[in-house]
C-alpha cells in the first residue's frame, strides 16, 4: 500500500529563487528610487500536468525603505489558451505561504504540449502582470544505462540519456535530479496480527530465517525534497562551456545548436550522499526536460549565480530576466520525462 504525502517538488523552484533574493548580506549604498511593488509569478507549466504555480509581490530595495516581505492577498489570475478560452485559477494559502510569502494558484485542467498560454494576474494596488508561456512539443528521451562510478573523486550514479532531437527548430534541454524523502514501514504477520518490524527486529529476522513469515510494506512520501548535485562532461552543455567538467551544478543545460536534428547521447553524474542517516533515505526523481527558450535563458543565468556565496565586491553581477511583463518572476514552459531511482536501502 502506498500513500502519497508530498506536494509538487516545484516548490524547490520557488525556494531556490527566494534564496537568491535573501542571500546578499552586505550593506550597499542604494539610490533613492521609486518603491513600487510588483506582482511576482514563479513556477512551471508542465505538459500533461495540471496548472500550478505561486504568486506574490516584490520587495523594493530602496535607500530609506523598510526591507520586509509581505504576503500579497487579493490576487486574481486567469489563463487563456490559443483557442481564446479563459479560465480562472484558484488561489489558496498553504503551509509554505508564510515561509515563501507566496500563494499557490491551481487550475484543474491539463497543460497541452505545443500550446501557448497567456497568464494574467491582477491586484487592486499592484496592478496587472502578464506572462506568455510556450509549452514545447513532446520530448522523446530515454535512459539507456546506469552505473555506479567514481567521477572527480566522488561516488556518483552515472545515467546515460538518449535524446531524440527534432530538426528545423531550436531545442533547449534541462536535466536535473531531486531527492524525495520516503519512509518504508514493514510489518510481519504473527499470532493472527500484523506487527511492526521495527518493534522487534531480532524476532522478525528469526522468523524470516526460518521461512515462516508473511510481510507487507507501506510506503510514505514526505514533503521533503533536496536538489542533487550533478556533473557533466558533455561538450555541448552550458556547464562545460562556462565551468569545465569538474564543477558541480544544480542542473545540466543543453542547447542543440551543435546537434540539431541528430540523436544526442549524454551522461549525467549524480553525486551520492556520503553518509545516509535513517531519516534521510528516499528516492531520486530524475527529470529530462525540453523547455521554452526564455526559461532556458533564465535558468542559465540563475546557474551562473551561486546562492551559496555571499555578495562581495569581486563577485560577478548576474542579471536574471524573467517573462513576467509589468512584474517579476518566471513561468517556464516544460515537456518532460521522469525516471525514479532508489539507491538507499532498508533493513527488511
Amino acid at each position: 500500500m502506498s500513500r502519497n504525502c508530498h506536494i509538487s517538488y516545484r516548490l524547490l523552484f520557488a525556494l531556490s529563487v527566494l534564496s537568491l533574493i535573501l542571500s546578499c548580506n552586505k550593506d550597499l549604498p542604494l539610490p533613492d528610487i521609486k518603491s513600487d511593488k510588483k506582482i511576482v509569478l514563479l513556477g512551471e507549466l508542465i505538459a500533461g500536468d495540471t496548472f500550478l504555480f505561486r504568486a506574490g509581490q516584490s520587495m523594493p530595495v530602496t535607500k530609506n525603505g523598510q526591507q520586509q516581505f509581505e504576503l500579497a492577498r487579493n490576487i486574481t489570475i486567469t489563463v487563456r489558451d490559443t483557442t481564446g478560452a479563459s479560465y480562472v485559477m484558484k488561489g489558496q494559502e498553504d503551509s509554505w505561504s508564510t515561509l515563501l510569502y507566496t500563494i499557490p494558484f491551481s487550475l484543474d485542467r491539463t497543460v497541452a504540449s505545443g500550446n501557448t498560454y497567456i497568464i494574467t494576474a491582477m491586484h487592486p494596488s499592484l496592478g496587472t502582470a502578464t506572462a506568455n508561456v510556450r509549452i514545447p512539443g513532446p520530448i522523446t528521451a530515454t535512459v539507456s544505462d546506469t552505473a555506479s562510478v567514481v567521477y572527480n573523486s566522488e561516488n556518483t550514479l552515472a545515467i546515460k540519456v538518449m535524446i531524440k532531437n527534432p530538426a528545423n527548430v531550436s531545442n533547449y534541454y534541462v536535466i536535473e535530479a531531486v531527492k524525495q524523502i520516503m519512509d518504508i514501514r514493514g510489518y510481519y504477520f504473527y499470532n493472527n496480527t500484523w506487527n511492526a518490524i521495527a518493534d522487534d527486529t531480532a524476532f522478525y529476522h528469526q522468523l524470516k530465517a526460518a521461512g515462516q513469515v508473511a510481510t507487507r510494506f507501506d510506503t510514505f512520501y514526505h514533503e521533503d525534497y533536496s536538489r542533487q548535485s550533478l556533473y557533466t562532461a558533455d561538450p555541448y552543455s552550458e556547464n562545460v562551456a562556462n565551468d569545465g567538467m569538474l564543477t558541480k551544478s544544480r542542473r545540466v543545460l543543453l542547447e542543440d545548436a551543435g546537434f540539431n536534428g541528430q540523436d544526442h547521447e549524454t551522461t549525467v553524474y549524480i553525486v551520492k550522499d556520503a553518509l545516509i542517516s535513517e531519516d534521510q533515505r528516499g528516492r531520486i526523481i530524475f527529470h529530462i526536460k525540453s523547455v521554452s527558450e526564455d526559461y532556458f535563458n533564465f535558468l542559465k543565468a540563475y546557474e551562473i549565480y551561486l546562492p551559496t556565496i555571499s555578495y562581495s565586491s569581486t563577485a560577478q553581477p548576474v542579471k536574471v530576466h524573467g517573462n513576467v511583463q509589468n512584474g517579476y518572476g518566471m513561468i517556464g514552459g516544460v515537456s518532460e520525462v521522469k525516471y525514479i531511482y532508489i539507491n538507499d536501502t532498508w533493513d527488511f
